[in-house]
């Protein structure tokens, strides 16, 4: 339990260092707390498609995400391959912040 926490601090030092790598027009503050009231057309589209990208890939591998999620040994154990599980749900997570951040302010 303790590497995934560090891996999502990890994935979210990365996100800043990406964002303030890359310079643009649009201030730190906003991209990470968003403007709920300056929501435009496109960005309600992506977290639209975000979000459906996450639920079709939860609602896919639903059961052996359960299995996974409470028993990683017993996940192993029967040969699914739990690494592709854990970065996959580190993905997701991922994911799932980029859509809601810009959106909810």
């Amino acid at each position: 339990m303790r590497t995934m926490r560090v891996h999502t601090a990890s994935m979210f030092a990365l996100g800043i260092v990406l964002i303030t790598a890359f310079p643009s027009d649009v201030h730190l503050d906003h991209i990470l707390f968003g403007n709920m009231l300056g929501a435009n057309l496109g960005e309600i589209i992506q977290a639209a498609l975000i979000a459906l990208i996450v639920t079709v890939l939860l609602v896919m591998k639903w059961r052996d995400l359960v299995l996974f999620i409470f028993d990683p040994q017993q996940a192993a154990a029967i040969g699914m391959p739990v690494r592709i599980f854990h970065y996959g749900l580190l993905a997701i997570l991922s994911l799932t912040i980029v859509g809601a951040l810009q959106a909810v302010g």
